[in-house]
């Protein structure tokens, strides 16, 4: 009550002053082509010839014909920069003429490689759990040979096996997940497993090169959170899952942890959600959510509109969006579907029997690949939603609060204004100006305990402010 009476008060001054998955235990086979997905021009799956057996493939964000693939003995094969086909890569930890029969025999085996969506950077991830080696963990790759420590570096060590070269902390221990590259290649996001809490986290690493990178002698100082993803905005993460207090939540946080603008999934009818993304075009929030974390999971957006029917049998094993956020990939008890957000689930599993590598590319396909034919989609059943009631008017002096997850502040009535801060869901506000109209976008002009600013009137069709509960 104290908080509502100082806002109304401020309010009154103002008026009279005018935001994976862990290895499987074996290894699939492997195959000599990869399939490729695109959502340019609608969605797109082919097939592509590759020179070799391989367990993983990524493409270069801005060159299609540029890829990495791991072969059938865990080492990587790449085109570099202005090459014109693949090389086997040598440089650190490995060296000129470094083989192996096997993967289980490679003590370097590579099991994920990331090709950064822009630039010419590359990420992998070291793991063979049958061979203790300090190489274990993340590793970034760049073409440039300036200092005498280039042109690979590693950011992540594990612990165990050997904790005392990693900076661990007593009893603290972990292991990498999965690595993704920031939309402009300033950092990459790791999954890590927390062993010593039984939970998985998030760890940020960069790109450091020379004397400086440290990070390989640095432990994680992880951000608890399940799942997260890149926003839109590379100095904010997406997160979803478990926070750090158990809850099930989604919504973003800066690199740091810091700013955090989270929700609890049952604010929008849910008990859980995953894989949390923001679609490219729109800003909009997407995940995967249910009421438990083992059952069937459906696409929602962030004000909890079912935009897909529960897909397969039980919760996926592997989750890997594409570059735009508008489509996903997952792998369900041993099928793969594609679900886009505009409700079509397409069943791939016949089109990528046998092939592991299966990788999204940001826009045309390589040369080489050839586009498959895809089979009947299944979409979400049209209900009878009543649509919300949008005031056409708030009163001047109305008290009322933010009911989206999150709302941005702006100083000024446009979307590239200077954003003063976030809101989420249950923040309360008092009107002090408006409607104003800019195009298709409407604000209000709005007070809070702390900011002056606008905000506009719907996100995705749907009102951000109603009614303050009593």
């Amino acid at each position: 009550m104290y908080r509502r009476f100082v806002l109304i008060l401020l309010s009154l001054l103002t008026l009279t002053m005018g935001i994976q998955a862990q290895d499987s235990a074996t290894l699939p086979d492997p195959a000599s082509r990869a399939i490729v997905l695109s959502t340019q021009n609608g969605l797109t799956v082919a097939e592509m010839p590759l020179p070799g057996n391989s367990y993983s493939i990524s493409f270069a964000g801005a060159n299609p014909a540029q890829y990495a693939r791991i072969d059938e003995v865990g080492m990587i094969r790449f085109v570099p920069p202005e090459s014109a086909g693949e090389v086997i890569y040598t440089d650190s930890p490995y060296f000129d003429g470094f083989t192996q029969n096997t993967p289980q025999e490679n003590e370097l085996q590579v099991r994920e490689v990331d090709m950064a969506p822009v630039g010419q950077h590359m990420a992998f991830r070291i793991n063979n759990p049958e061979i203790d080696t300090l190489s274990r963990g993340i590793w970034f790759w760049q073409p440039e040979h300036f200092y005498g420590t280039d042109p690979s570096y590693q950011v992540l060590r594990v612990c165990p096996p050997f904790c005392d070269a990693t900076g661990a902390a007593t009893g603290q221990q972990w292991r990498a997940l999965s690595v993704d590259w920031a939309p402009d290649a300033s950092a990459m996001l790791i999954h890590i497993e927390l062993l010593n809490e039984n939970r998985r986290a998030l760890e940020i690493r960069y790109p450091i090169r020379g004397e400086e990178n440290q990070q390989a002698i640095t432990a994680p100082n992880p951000l608890r959170y399940d799942y997260g993803t890149w926003s839109n905005d590379p100095t904010r993460l997406i997160v979803s899952g478990s926070d750090s207090n158990g809850t099930a939540v989604f919504g973003s946080v800066a690199l740091d942890g810091s700013n955090a603008i989270t929700v609890p999934a049952t604010s929008i009818g849910l008990n859980w959600v995953q894989n949390a993304a923001q679609v490219m075009t729109t800003g909009q929030l997407v995940m995967l959510g249910g009421q438990n974390a083992t059952e069937p999971l459906a696409l929602y957006d962030e004000a909890g509109t079912m935009l897909t029917e529960p897909i397969g049998t039980s919760a996926p094993s592997e989750v890997d969006w594409s570059p735009d956020r508008s489509a996903v990939r997952l792998l369900i008890d041993g099928r793969t579907y594609i679900a886009q957000i505009n409700g079509t689930v397409i069943d791939i599993t016949e089109l990528v029997a046998g092939t592991p590598a299966i990788a999204w590319v940001n826009n045309a396909l390589p040369p080489s690949a050839i586009p498959l034919l895809l089979p009947e989609s299944d979409t979400v059943e049209e209900t009878d939603t009543p649509q919300p009631v949008i005031p056409d008017e708030y009163a001047v002096g109305e008290l009322l609060q933010v009911i989206v997850p999150n709302l941005t502040l702006y100083a000024e009535p446009a979307q590239d204004a200077e954003a003063l801060t976030g809101l989420t869901a249950g923040n309360e506000i008092i009107i002090t100006a408006g409607p104003l109209t800019d195009g298709d976008i409407e604000w209000w002009r709005v007070q809070t305990l702390t900011f002056s600013g606008w905000v506009m009137a719907r996100q995705n069709g749907q009102p951000t402010l109603g009614e303050v509960d009593q």
